[in-house]
């Protein structure tokens, strides 16, 4: 699929998100292949996602 810009408005209609709050965005959420095997790993040996993911901030 392609796009083609036909109309650019500089102006923006809601506030940029702040340099706290950017975390927040999906492009800025991942987790390294480490952390990735260690929640990944107690989930397939039947422990629940918020449980291996409690014992990651905690570690």
């Amino acid at each position: 699929m392609n796009w083609t810009v036909t109309k650019f408005i500089e102006q923006h209609n809601h506030p940029l998100v702040t340099k706290k709050d950017m975390y927040l965005l999906r492009s800025h959420r991942n987790i390294s292949n480490m952390h990735d095997c260690l929640i990944k790993n107690p989930t397939n040996a039947g422990v629940k996602t918020v449980h291996a993911y409690n014992i990651l901030v905690a570690g």
